[in-house]
């Protein structure tokens, strides 16, 4: 259990890095089950903490946004938690897809 918290502390870190780097956001379209929706939501509970913290040791006065990717729809959102998501994220950006389906008037 303390390597698996080990690892997750090096790979939040990583995350941290890439993400300031990139300026991106977060994409994990299709967590598989409820475990994966937890870390997730973890993972960015975590980095909304690290991006805070950064802002304020540099004395930044604007904050550090953090966004995600999320898939739209009840079957592709079932294990995201969205409580603690919403709490970390500034934004949510809903992938829809278009079906073929789909027809004009």
């Amino acid at each position: 259990m303390v390597l698996m918290e080990c690892r997750a502390s090096n790979f939040r870190c990583l995350c941290l890095d890439l993400f300031l780097a990139l300026k991106s956001d977060l994409d994990y379209e299709y967590p598989a089950n409820a475990a994966q929706g937890q870390g997730l939501a973890d993972l960015m509970t975590a980095l909304r903490s690290a991006l805070d913290s950064l802002q304020s040791k540099k004395g930044d006065s604007s904050r550090y946004l953090l966004t995600a990717a999320v898939a739209a729809g009840p079957t592709n959102y079932a294990n995201y938690k969205v409580a603690q998501m919403n709490a970390a994220l500034d934004y949510w950006n809903l992938m829809v897809g278009i079906s073929t389906e789909l027809h004009c008037l």
